[in-house]
């Protein structure tokens, strides 16, 4: 049996953590970008993943959402089209800005979506669905 003596130390492990970190929407080389699945069109040429904040603070053309990803929150100025594949929230798909976000395909899955005064959600023409979203 092991005893421990006064003034001796030991080291336990910490529990796993996920960091929060903000991906900000650069729009590419030209600021023109409107894929949400192009790299190049977020600071960093890194696309938004699940612990992360996607930030989209400049007006300029609809971005256009047509793949599958999973965000801790989204906070856009612009407007979006979800054409295909699904997105994951993790809290809430906000608009800033008097913009419209249209659901015409796929599907948006948990957390909340809401905005600002003027913000619109519309369900387009397509078979977009919305699970688990308040």
């Amino acid at each position: 049996m092991s005893r421990r003596h006064a003034g001796d130390s030991h080291v336990e492990p910490l529990e796993g953590r996920v960091l929060l970190s903000t991906v900000t929407w650069d729009g590419g080389a030209a600021g023109t970008g409107t894929n949400w699945f192009d790299p190049t069109n977020w600071a960093g040429d890194v696309l938004p993943g699940p612990g992360d904040d996607a930030v989209i603070s400049t007006a300029g053309p609809t971005i256009v959402f047509g793949g599958t990803a999973s965000v801790n929150s989204v906070s856009t100025a612009r407007a979006i089209s979800f054409n295909s594949g699904a997105l994951t929230l993790g809290t809430v798909l906000n608009a800033t800005a008097a913009t419209t976000m249209t659901l015409n395909g796929g599907r948006i899955n948990g957390g909340t979506v809401d905005g600002v005064a003027g913000a619109a959600f519309q369900v387009g023409s397509g078979d977009g669905t919305l699970d688990g979203v308040t």
